[in-house]
């Protein structure tokens, strides 16, 4: 979904887009959402159980996201929760996962390239030469290791309601960033491409399909704003929106904005 002004509207949102559609055929089956469970009627999290991963496939977390998240963590802690950090040994498949991106960029954009290509995004063309270049034997081997991180998820979430880690490893990017070649730079020290080292915690769960939100979490260093994301369990969307939404009432934050932002409309 896109960025929205709070939790109330994520929810909204939600529930316009959920449901079957007879253009998706994974959506026929009739998939199961689950009613918000009874331990986040209130405002009390007790017997609630979050696990935190700090890092994925990411070599560093940046000093002040760390410190933002640890402080949203003490919020929920706060209202009840039980907070453990995850320290099981998980491989996140970064490389997998980008055979899976990159090669669907040069199969389903590839038909725009007679007409369009002078005028694509340069990073676009550069994944979709990469994607070209992964083999069949490479993308069946990718699809195996999703479903090996699908359940090595599923068997966190039996032991935790939720999930919860910072959305990215650092601030916003710099304008002029090449996602195609750049590093990532974090705290003076490059970390690897913009998957390795800014948004290793977002790709694991659009691969698993598990729900995820990103609630901001406050400012960086550099005055740019950060966030926490919350995975839950397959059909329990309800249950990660009440988690953010307790979040943002205990640390409100729609009112704040980066310093030297208009705050026109």
């Amino acid at each position: 979904m896109p960025p929205l002004a709070t939790v109330t509207d994520a929810a909204i949102m939600h529930d316009v887009l959920k449901g079957p559609t007879a253009k998706d055929p994974w959506t026929l089956s009739g998939g199961v959402q689950h009613p918000l469970s009874p331990k986040l009627a209130g405002e009390d999290l007790s017997g609630v159980r979050l696990g935190y991963v700090e890092r994925t496939a990411n070599p560093r977390l940046a000093g002040d996201v760390r410190a933002n998240t640890l402080a949203c963590l003490a919020a929920w802690r706060t209202l009840g929760a039980e907070v453990e950090d995850v320290t099981d040994a998980i491989d996140w498949i970064e490389y997998e996962g980008r055979v899976l991106y990159q090669a669907n960029f040069a199969v389903f954009c590839a038909q725009y390239l007679p007409k369009w290509q002078n005028r694509m995004d340069p990073v676009t063309l550069a994944f979709m030469a990469r994607g070209g270049k992964f083999t069949l034997a490479d993308f069946r081997n990718a699809q195996y290791a999703r479903t090996a991180l699908f359940r090595r998820i599923q068997v966190l979430l039996e032991r935790y309601d939720f999930l919860v880690m910072p959305t990215n490893a650092r601030t916003a990017l710099e304008v002029g960033h090449d996602a195609a070649n750049d590093e990532v730079v974090i705290d003076g020290v490059k970390c690897g491409i913009t998957r390795q080292g800014w948004t290793s915690y977002q790709y694991p769960f659009n691969l698993t399909g598990h729900p995820a939100l990103a609630v901001p979490s406050g400012f960086g260093a550099d005055g740019l704003p950060t966030s926490i994301q919350i995975v839950g369990r397959w059909g329990h969307e309800t249950d990660v929106l009440r988690l953010g939404a307790l979040l943002e009432a205990t640390r409100p934050w729609s009112e704040y904005r980066p310093q030297g932002l208009a705050t026109g409309h």
